[in-house]
């Protein structure tokens, strides 16, 4: 055998040894792969008669549309979309105004919608099966079956109440009463309901009612009568005065009066004086509002009989001014708070002896005790309180350890306190990282990284076809030295 047949035949065996190893770490051929084609599908909305729904009040039967309350829209009603398998593919289905929709499905397959189990309405089949051939679909929705409705009466003159009424029952939708104190409530099956008319917050005019009910028919009718508290013989009134107060143009009191079994009613207006009605003797709290003074709280005081509870305002006159200052020794300022967030990026102010509570929000502009108040542009945020005296500062930022700071103010003056947020403060999670240790870190996951070897064009190789290309090339190269005389052959 001459030399390049030889040097011929090792390179062949080489190169199919790797082809095979190539092909075996490889994928599978594309056409062998299972396919996961997205359908992009639109939908609407339809009764059980094929008639597409709109507007949420075309869901009901015609003689309770003046009855249902209906303050959304098919876009406002929550609709959630889940998979076979249980896994939410969307929170909120998201419907135009028209009642059209639109759903990028990730594959076919059979989808569930899902609406709020307390919803007065509900689809008639949940389920939608979508293939590859699926461009539209209807969904269609109907009334809760069974239907307790009627009107709320004033007991006094048996008409109509003026004041709008919360109208539920446990595991049934929620309501509120509309023109003509209409109400109605839907549900799935018959059943045994409590029903339980109560006031609007702040408002409370009537005596909150309960009774039990068996809802059997599929519209049942049910009026209701409710007590006006005014002139009723257990009704208790409470009068409340505020001292030493006076308002400026946009200056006002709020007064909430909060008791038991969730009784709660409040006032708010630009006078000293303000009249409530209590429906029990009983514990009850009372909590004045200004932003330009401040008011001691009654908190639970037996009320069991007509009253007047006269308390004293105190003007808020003495300011703690806190300037925040960033790394850089400039002021730190932050965007403004969206709504309901929670109180971070911000200093809350309490009193000793004042438990704060987690719960509370963070605000823009002037606070006083309690408030959670986040840096305006230029890193400065005011509070405002009656009395001078021992107070603590709590910072929350997002990149740095949370601090209590003391502060001492005299009454009628201000104090105010620099706060450094990169003073020696590190990070609430973790130490900062130097520059030396990403470095050695960067090294330490370079060397515990496995060796790759990569093929131009092709798949990455496994562990074993690798040590069998070494040792093919390192044989092959030992017989080609040998044939040429470089070595002796072994």
């Amino acid at each position: 055998m001459t030399p390049s047949s030889l040097v011929a035949i090792m390179l062949l065996v080489t190169g199919t040894s790797l082809s095979l190893g190539v092909a075996s770490a490889g994928q599978l051929p594309r056409q062998d792969l299972p396919q996961t084609r997205r359908v992009v599908v639109t939908g609407h909305f339809e009764d059980r008669d094929g008639r597409q729904i709109c507007r949420l009040v075309d869901v009901f039967p015609a003689p309770l549309r003046d009855f249902v309350n209906v303050t959304r829209e098919l876009w406002g009603i929550q609709i959630r979309v889940f998979e076979e398998d249980g896994q939410m593919l969307l929170n909120e289905l998201r419907v135009h105004q028209d009642g059209q929709f639109t759903i990028d499905f990730p594959r076919p397959g059979v989808y569930r919608f899902e609406l709020n189990p307390n919803e007065s309405f509900r689809f008639v089949n949940p389920l939608v099966t979508v293939s590859a051939a699926t461009t539209h679909f209807a969904l269609v929705l109907e009334a809760k079956p069974y239907c307790l409705y009627g009107i709320i009466l004033d007991a006094a003159d048996v008409t109509p109440v003026t004041e709008p009424l919360n109208v539920s029952a446990v595991g049934t939708n929620y309501t509120t009463t509309r023109e003509g104190a209409r109400y109605a409530l839907f549900f799935d099956v018959p059943r045994s309901i409590e029903l339980r008319v109560d006031n609007q917050v702040p408002a409370y005019a009537y005596r909150p009612k309960a009774l039990h009910i068996e809802v059997v028919e599929r519209m049942q009718r049910q009026d209701l009568q409710v007590q006006r508290l005014a002139g009723a013989k257990d009704t208790i009134e409470l009068h409340v005065e505020i001292e030493g107060v006076k308002f400026a143009r946009g200056e006002w009191l709020s007064v909430d009066v909060g008791g038991e079994r969730n009784f709660f009613t409040g006032q708010r207006g630009a006078r000293s004086a303000f009249d409530f009605l209590l429906p029990d003797p009983g514990s009850y709290n009372v909590h004045v509002y200004s932003q330009r003074y401040e008011v001691e709280p009654v908190e639970r005081a037996h009320i069991d009989h007509n009253q007047t509870l006269r308390l004293h305002a105190l003007e808020r006159n003495t300011w703690i001014v806190v300037r925040v200052i960033g790394n850089d020794g400039k002021p730190m300022g932050f965007p403004r708070p969206k709504m309901h967030e929670g109180p971070k990026n911000c200093v809350v102010l309490s009193r000793d002896g004042l438990k704060l509570e987690p719960s509370r929000y963070a605000q823009f502009g002037v606070g006083a005790v309690g408030w959670a108040l986040r840096p305006d542009v230029h890193g400065e945020l005011r509070f405002r309180v009656a009395k001078g005296g021992t107070f603590r500062l709590h910072t929350n930022f997002d990149q740095y350890k949370d601090r209590t700071i003391p502060v001492e103010v005299r009454t009628d003056d201000t104090a105010t306190v620099d706060i450094q947020l990169g003073e020696g403060v590190p990070h609430k999670d973790a130490e900062p990282t130097t520059t030396h240790q990403l470095s050695n870190a960067n090294s330490r996951n370079e060397a515990n990284q496995p060796l790759q070897t990569t093929c131009k064009g092709g798949p990455r190789l496994s562990g074993p076809i690798r040590r069998m290309k070494c040792y093919l090339g390192f044989f092959a190269a030992v017989l080609i030295c040998a044939t040429f005389g470089v070595i002796d052959a072994p």
